[in-house]
This record gives C-alpha cells, structure tokens and sequence, in this order.
C-alpha cells in the first residue's frame, strides 16, 4: 500500500512538472516567444484595444479588435451595466475570414489562444487552422447582440 501510495505521488507530480510551454512578449518589439523561439508578432494599437496579428517579417495576418455591447442578462455586482466584450477577428487571407472570440484577459492570454489553436505556423497563417477557428468560434456575439432587446437608459 505504501508503494502505492509513493507510485501515484511520483507519478502526480511528473504531470504536474510536465514540460509547460513559457511564452513571454518582448515590450518593445512585441514579438511572441515560445520558449525562447520567435513565433509571431501581436501589435497593440488603439490602447490595446485592436491588436494585430503578425508574421515575423512584419505582414499583417489578422486583426483582433476589441467591440462590445450591453445586455440586461449580464448585469452582476460586478458588471453594472451588463457590458459584454469580444474580439471580432478578421484573418487577412483570400477569403478574409471573420469569427469571434470571448475577451479573456490581456496581450499575453490572446496570444495563449493564437498558440493554442496553432493559427501560425512557419510564418504564416495555417490555413485549415484559421477554417476549424472559424467553424468552432463563429459570430455567436453578433447573433446574441442582434437578439438582445435591451435597452439602457443612462440618466
């Protein structure tokens, strides 16, 4: 029983200590690395809240933009006056797809979600990866704003 209980501890804290990608943004050239290896660009532009989505030579490959919306379903201690925001995501490829994602956090966290879903890959964007982003993501903000007869009188 005791080796048992030794056994799953190594083996929990293997998993624990498995190899965690770090990803760091330079503030100045606000190139992304992954462990150290240049990946992609994310620029800031209009106090963050549009950023653009680079290659490593400077081209534009999507652009993430920061919209937003009121709905009375969202009112919370927190959140007075029921504001939801959302990236609307335009990729700069023949078709300029479009989708959108939730905003969750800062510069760090979208660039986290670029790797995540592999949407660059040798300098480029990945076409079928943008396509599968696309389908998984769609404009369901757009929809649900769209939806939404809120209205909010500020007095």
């Amino acid at each position: 029983m005791k080796s048992l209980l030794i056994l799953l501890f190594l083996f929990g804290s293997s998993l624990l200590m498995a190899q965690k990608e770090k990803i760091e943004i330079d503030k100045k050239t606000e190139v992304v690395s992954v462990d150290g290896t240049s990946v992609f660009i994310l620029e800031g532009q209009n106090i963050g809240n549009t950023q653009i989505l680079k290659d490593l030579n400077g081209q534009r490959l999507a652009v993430f933009q920061v919209m937003d919306y009121y709905d009375s379903r969202y009112i919370s201690s927190s959140n007075s006056k029921g504001r939801v925001a959302y990236f609307d995501v335009t990729f700069l490829n023949e078709t300029l797809d479009k989708c959108e994602i939730p905003v969750n956090g800062f510069k760090k966290q979208l660039a986290k979600y670029i790797l995540d879903y592999n949407l660059v890959n040798g300098n480029a964007l990945d076409e079928n990866a943008v396509r599968q982003f696309v389908a998984i993501h769609g404009m369901k903000f757009s929809e649900e704003k769209n939806r939404s007869t809120t209205i909010i009188i500020v007095r």
